[in-house]
């Protein structure tokens, strides 16, 4: 007759450790969480679904966190198995909130990459599928629950062999997605083209990311070694100090891609999401603009499609430091000179006392002329790329006429 496995003993020694773990996280997670929607309301003026995410994780840790603390104070083994298993779902639903808003985040950075934004989408949903069932199974697999952490109860439970194996997929893929996202940063942040002092947050966010893998690792493995028992051991603590340290470290990882505006130079303004969007288009377009004109340029030299102007506008100025009569004498332009009484200070552009030099970057548009300006080399102009050339025009003059009248 073979021998019966012998029942393990409860082991609640790892209390302390428990508790110093779930303190210390989830104060440093409260923190960046609050530095991230100080960082987003108060520099960036934008507050994003990614943030709202990591609010609601936030909020979630702290139950989860909550349940952690009475397990490791609890003087009964058999209320803290209750406790750990209580809070089993809320870590999961946690780490996957903050697992989304880290691909939140980089689907807004990826504006127009439409490849990563699907893949990104795809496992976004792929992660509340999964874990989501899981925090169902957790909550079904024995009619009541509370024979889970006391087997005197009457009642069924499934085979402890399913809910083992529904945990090692969860644990796998949980692993998988945490690796992932902590190789994506590191493969986009060139092609994002940010500025050097912004991209500590993608390598910090990283190694964290990498880290939260290899505690879930740890908490499968040790969650494996209590299937089917209704005892607090050894395992079911380190199962959960694995569970905290995930959890809370991954609302860390979350919040630390936002934090780079904070640590940015003075002098500069950190880049809004709306620049990062256009990051990879931006360069794209000015190369693209750099070709087009030197096409222009090779196929007439004697056509300037973009001449720069240097328009003088200037009031009326002092002739001399001498006086007639007590009267101070005047330039008031077009050849005329008098005292500045007679001078119609409302009338542009006389009355602008400092002279003022404009830079005008002068674009074709030959359908807007003024009456009275010559339309020269309109008609007989050649074109280049599709586009009428007119010759330089007077800006002074057309100042002057003002707006142009209807066309009859």
């Amino acid at each position: 007759m073979a021998a019966s496995t012998p029942t393990p003993t409860p082991d609640l020694s790892g209390g302390p450790v428990l508790l110093s773990v779930s303190l210390g996280t989830i104060i440093l997670a409260l923190s960046t969480t609050f530095v991230r929607f100080c960082v987003r309301a108060g520099i960036n003026k934008h507050i994003g679904a990614d943030d709202y995410t990591t609010g609601v994780g936030t909020v979630v840790a702290l139950v989860g966190t909550i349940f952690g603390i009475v397990e490791s104070t609890t003087p009964d083994p058999s209320r803290a198995l209750e406790f750990d298993i209580l809070g089993q779902p809320w870590y999961l639903m946690s780490v996957t909130l903050s697992k989304i808003a880290i691909c939140l985040f980089f689907m807004g950075l990826l504006g127009r990459a439409r490849q990563w934004r699907i893949l990104l989408g795809v496992l976004i949903f792929l992660m509340a599928a999964v874990n989501l069932t899981f925090s169902l199974t957790v909550n079904l697999q024995c009619r009541p629950l509370e024979k889970l952490w006391n087997p005197s109860v009457a009642g069924g439970c499934w085979d402890p062999n399913v809910q083992l194996n529904f945990g090692y997929f969860q644990g796998a893929f949980s692993v998988f997605s945490w690796f992932f996202l902590a190789l994506f940063p590191i493969l986009i942040v060139r092609d994002l083209r940010i500025e050097g002092n912004m991209t500590w947050p993608f390598y910090v966010s990283s190694a964290i990311s990498f880290a939260c893998g290899i505690f879930s690792i740890v908490r499968t493995a040790e969650t494996s070694q209590t299937g089917g028992l209704s005892v607090y051991t050894s395992n079911t603590f380190c199962a959960s100090v694995m569970a905290n340290l995930e959890q809370n470290l991954g609302l860390i990882a979350s919040n630390v891609l936002t934090l780079g505006p904070l640590f940015s130079a003075p002098a500069r303004h950190p880049p809004s999401r709306s620049a990062s969007k256009r990051a990879i288009t931006r360069t794209a377009s000015r190369a693209s603009s750099r070709r087009t004109a030197s096409r222009s340029s090779n196929r007439s030299s004697e056509i300037d499609l973009k001449r720069t102007t240097h328009l003088i506008i200037q009031g009326p100025r002092r002739m001399s430091a001498s006086t007639e009569n007590g009267v101070e004498e005047y330039d008031l332009g077009d050849g005329r000179r008098g005292s500045i009484d007679s001078l119609d200070l409302e009338a542009w552009p006389r009355g602008i006392i400092k002279t003022v030099s404009v830079e005008v970057f002068e674009e074709i548009n030959p359908d807007h002329v003024p009456n009275g300006i010559k339309r020269s080399g309109v008609d007989s102009a050649e074109r280049v790329s599709g586009t009428s050339v007119v010759e330089e025009q007077d800006w002074e003059a057309m100042l002057r006429a003002g707006p142009p009248g209807p066309v009859r």
